[in-house]
């Protein structure tokens, strides 16, 4: 499984190849990682063995990416509705 994680002190733990992180809160530097990833699955290969709870970090994090496109465009509706003062 290719995997790329932010660069903080909660994914020390996972011990990856310095490729294999982004800068925290620099979306530019997550895209880049996904793109390179996406690109390259075989570089970004990883283990899933090395992580006996992946599949739930997995979930976990894909209903994150849900609720944050969820909000960005519940965001993106209001500003788009005409005022009613």
């Amino acid at each position: 499984m290719p995997a790329a994680a932010e660069r903080s002190s909660g994914n020390r733990d996972l011990r990856l190849n310095a490729k294999h992180y982004f800068s925290p809160g620099n979306i530019r530097s997550m895209v880049s990682a996904l793109v390179r990833a996406n690109a390259n699955p075989a570089v970004f290969r990883v283990d899933a063995a090395r992580f006996p709870h992946w599949e739930e970090i997995a979930e976990q994090t894909i209903g994150l990416y849900e609720k944050l496109f969820a909000d960005d465009g519940a965001r993106e509706t209001s500003r788009a509705r005409p005022s009613r003062a």
